[in-house]
């Protein structure tokens, strides 16, 4: 009898959490404000909690106070996707910003991202350094590319690829 009121129960509760509108609920977040989820990403980012990062980053990337921000901490979830191993996530944010925002992105900040995918570690990732370079070839003027060195980023992402530490510290992707 007890069994048969709690399945009842049960079945009860999931028909009312299917049924009727739903509102937003910014409070599962966790967030008050963008200011608050950058905060909340940088720490995670600097524990290795690469899903909570993301979705930090993810919520300033989806309540941006600017389009700039909102490139930026695109950049930033890139780099925690990839430490959470979703590179493919992490390769669709980027050609979201090479679609969307290609007026605002720089050499300066893609080549930074690059840099950072190209350091061994949890952060690392030989694909998605390569899919940066593709879109700074794609989306920047000829001026703003000449400022992406386009030859160290190949050289790492076959570094990196091959496991060849001396090859990416010579590059400057390993060691202080």
């Amino acid at each position: 009898m007890i069994l048969r009121r709690l399945t009842l129960g049960m079945l009860l509760l999931g028909l009312t959490a299917c049924g009727g509108e739903e509102t937003p609920d910014n409070t599962s977040t966790g967030f008050a404000d963008a200011s608050a989820a950058v905060d909340a990403g940088n720490a995670a980012m600097a524990s290795g909690e690469y899903d909570q990062a993301a979705t930090a980053f993810q919520y300033v990337v989806d309540n941006p106070p600017s389009d700039q921000i909102k490139v930026d901490y695109a950049m930033r979830l890139c780099s925690a996707l990839v430490g959470a191993k979703k590179e493919t996530d992490a390769m669709e944010v980027l050609t979201g910003l090479a679609t969307n925002h290609a007026d605002l992105l720089t050499a300066e900040k893609l080549q930074g991202l690059a840099d950072s995918l190209l350091k061994p570690g949890a952060g690392a990732s030989a694909r998605v350094a390569e899919h940066v370079m593709n879109i700074a070839k794609d989306t920047l003027a000829e001026g703003e590319l000449a400022k992406f060195d386009v030859a160290k980023v190949e050289k790492g992402v076959k570094a990196l690829q091959s496991g060849d530490l001396n090859a990416l510290a010579e590059l400057g992707y390993v060691g202080d």
